[in-house]
């Protein structure tokens, strides 16, 4: 009898372990994988560079859309590039870039600048309240409104980022990211090049060093004034950059 009760007694021991292991485990899977806040601090960084890269790029447009039909023939249909650095600050963090914008002139048939293609590299670093990152990003954009009628400059496009982000908190974990950005409509001032109106649809894949993955998606209203919305998960952030 007293056999029985010492198996039973080392049984149930040894389900007490496998139990509590099981669950520690589960909940270092849990914590693991990126929460919803640090995946809104790394939107908030790539959409801060996006949208300050892109009121540089209308700069470029500023440069050629003045010029004279005559002075165009040597530039029409041609490719250029510039490189330049860039800064931005948000209410969480900032961070620094260095971008490589790739240019090609489109023309009408009697070499008035129309419209530009745009690919953009960017590469750099930033600091936010809960992480540090660098990224790595490239974007594809048509830039139209050149003509002298046209109000405004208008971009419509695509951007992608890769980056390696570091959480400050909890289990510090070393996230890879991914997010793809599409702007649509996204007006700026011939005058300031600043923007002052577009919406875009945004995703982000963080994957843990276990190799857990979770995807968030949002929406962006880019408001003017130096500000944009994010939505995500029926939740709205305003962010200035």
């Amino acid at each position: 009898m007293k056999s029985n009760i010492k198996f039973f007694a080392l049984a149930i021991f040894i389900f007490n372990l496998s139990f509590a292991a099981c669950k520690k485990d589960n909940d270092l899977g849990s914590e693991a994988k990126m929460s919803e806040e640090e995946a809104i601090e790394t939107l908030e960084t790539s959409l801060a560079n996006v949208a300050t890269g892109l009121e540089e790029a209308a700069k470029i447009a500023g440069d050629y859309s003045a010029e004279s039909d005559t002075s165009a023939v040597t530039y029409c249909n041609t490719t250029h590039d510039t490189t330049w650095a860039q800064a931005y600050t948000t209410q969480t963090g900032a961070g620094s870039y260095t971008a490589t914008w790739g240019f090609k002139i489109n023309c009408n048939q009697i070499f008035v600048p129309v419209s530009i293609d745009l690919n953009s590299d960017a590469t750099g670093t930033y600091q936010s309240l809960l992480l540090t990152g660098t990224e790595t990003g490239e974007g594809d954009y048509l830039l139209e409104g050149l003509l002298p009628s046209a109000a405004n400059y208008e971009v419509n496009g695509d951007y992608h980022v890769e980056s390696s982000v570091t959480s400050k908190t909890g289990l510090k974990n070393t996230y890879s990211v991914h997010i793809q950005l599409a702007v649509t409509d996204v007006i700026l001032d011939k005058a300031s090049f600043e923007i002052q109106a577009g919406t875009g649809d945004v995703e982000l894949t963080a994957t843990s060093p276990k190799g857990q993955s979770v995807t968030f998606t949002g929406t962006v209203v880019f408001n003017g004034n130096g500000t944009l919305t994010l939505t995500v998960n029926g939740k709205s952030y305003t962010i200035e950059y």
